[in-house]
């Protein structure tokens, strides 16, 4: 995050609470903030949180690659 970016600590919050539940992968929460996944992990780590890495499922896969296509 760039020291200009600011973001709505319950809008961070909700992201990092749905990547924890397993409902975001790093990269989809990096989009849903609108940062590079480097970034949101280092979100992560402040909260100490642990990144879940790679996708756990085929549709977790499909999901990456479709998020991944939006960013192009």
């Amino acid at each position: 995050m760039s020291p200009s970016q600011t973001f709505d600590d319950e809008e961070v919050a909700t992201v990092v609470g749905l990547h924890v539940l397993g409902e975001l992968t790093v990269t989809e929460g990096a989009d849903r903030l609108g940062i590079d996944p480097g970034e949101f992990r280092d979100i992560l780590l402040e909260a100490d949180v642990v990144p879940r890495h790679g996708p756990a499922t085929r549709q977790d896969i499909d999901d990456e690659i479709d998020v991944a296509r939006r960013i192009e």
